[in-house]
């Protein structure tokens, strides 16, 4: 399973193609579909899923992540790389949000998150748009505040990453 996913993160970063026609596309932001990430529920097409919703990476040297960035949040986006958690996010705005699956294994997904420390470099591309974040902050939160934490504020603009703190049913 988790060589499977390994592949699929290594082919998805290869597949993106043209970022106009996504930005066309409509998006789903609802995550009604993300469920635990089972070995027997991957079943994605990752030419397709990249090519329709693909917009970009992210990276954080530290932990040895990059991941593609996609636009939306579904199941079949989270299971190849982060997706996007609200509509019209742009760089320098606001808070950019990107939600993905954690996996026990720190180099899949979002498994590494745990590791990242202050002052970390995280590197974002989005669509024609890149930018150098550093880490300020870690923290585990409880699932009801997660809403809390897609907020827009004013100032400062920053970048969220938000996912499960541990591999468990439920």
């Amino acid at each position: 399973f988790e060589t499977n996913i390994a592949e699929i993160q290594a082919e998805a970063l290869t597949v993106m193609e043209n970022k106009e026609e996504i930005k066309a596309r409509p998006a789903d932001y609802s995550g009604l579909d993300v469920e635990t990430l089972e070995p027997g529920t991957l079943n994605v097409n990752v030419q397709d899923q990249v090519s329709q919703f693909g917009v970009g990476t992210i990276e954080i040297p530290s932990i040895g992540l990059k991941l593609p960035v996609l636009e939306g949040i579904t199941q079949a986006n989270i299971s190849i790389g982060v997706g996007t958690a609200k509509p019209n996010q742009a760089i320098g705005k606001g808070n950019f949000a990107l939600l993905g699956h954690y996996m026990t294994n720190s180099g899949l997904l979002l498994g590494g998150l745990k590791q990242v420390s202050k002052g970390d470099e995280i590197h974002l591309t989005y669509f024609d748009k890149q930018a150098t974040y550093r880490v300020v902050e870690s923290k585990v939160i409880h699932q009801s505040e997660g809403k809390y934490m897609l907020d827009d504020p004013e100032e400062p603009h920053y970048l969220t990453l938000l996912t499960c703190d541990g591999s468990r049913v439920g």
